[in-house]
């Protein structure tokens, strides 16, 4: 098994996630359903989706990070990002942002009925994205929204101006996690750390990558770029396009677990965006 001197404590417990935990719910008898006014299905405004008010769900569980109530958006790491370029990815919108903080994670939404850009009459909507960016501190996120907000200031992706603002859905710091991040780095023997040998192992081990060929993984989930060859091996980077959570995390610990003397260190390196 690998060790852990490139950057983490040896003695680190695995990766848990803050923000998930069990579920526990229970379905409302009809008596306590209450009735649909209808509001719920008009079209949502500057967009964001409408929220859906599910009265046949009820939430037990007492995580705070579940809660949207108990985090004050000020203290939310969590953005939602409007009019960004129809094909937009998580590459290059990540490439755009510097000098903020580390990415918890980033998702893309495609283009719907209810994300366009303002058109003149008689021209044709321009579709646009939108985005959920996360931040692992509290101070990252307010940084990155007072700057987007400042008087002219641009935060602009792919020739388009980006306006940046709180989401509803709040989500706690990871301020706890100070060396995790989306950038892997695996030290080894040059036979199997190199750009194409990890990216094989790892979609052998994880399924979200099983049905991916190379060039796909490598232009939509991770790349792979060769850091340092020093007289203990070749140290290389794996940069994962959409955030730490559920990726980055989830692949240290396999390649933590992976039997194989030709890999002799892993660790975390340092976020481009921080």
């Amino acid at each position: 098994m690998p060790s852990s001197t490139l950057l983490l404590n040896p003695t680190a417990k695995p990766f848990v996630p803050l923000d998930m935990s069990p579920t526990n719910a229970r379905t409302n008898t009809p008596s306590e359903l209450k009735k649909d006014d209808g509001n719920n299905t008009s079209m949502p405004k500057d967009g964001i989706p409408p929220k859906i008010n599910n009265t046949s769900f009820v939430s037990f569980c007492p995580d705070t990070h579940n809660t949207r109530i108990a985090i004050p958006e000020a203290l939310s790491v969590n953005l939602f990002l409007r009019n960004l370029p129809a094909d937009c990815t998580t590459r290059t919108l990540l490439d755009s942002i510097w000098g903020y903080g580390r990415i918890w994670s980033v998702r893309i939404h495609p283009p719907s009925p209810w994300n366009h850009a303002a058109s003149p009459p008689g021209l044709p909507v321009t579709p646009t994205a939108t985005a959920t960016l996360s931040f692992f501190e509290v101070a990252a996120a307010r940084r990155f929204v007072l700057h987007t907000e400042a008087r002219g200031a641009l935060f602009l992706v792919g020739g388009r101006h980006v306006r940046v603002s709180y989401h509803p859905r709040r989500m706690a710091g990871k301020e706890a996690l100070r060396v995790a991040s989306r950038c892997v780095l695996v030290q080894g023997h040059p036979d199997m750390v190199n750009e194409t040998s990890l990216l094989v192992l790892l979609r052998s081990r994880l399924l979200f990558l099983a049905d991916r060929s190379l060039a796909e993984i490598r232009q939509t989930v991770v790349e792979a770029r060769l850091r340092y060859i020093t007289t203990r091996g070749h140290i290389v980077e794996l940069r994962f396009h959409d955030g730490f959570y559920g990726r980055a995390g989830l692949a240290v610990d396999v390649l933590r677990l992976e039997d194989n003397p030709r890999i002799s260190a892993v660790g975390y390196g340092e976020d481009p965006c921080a």
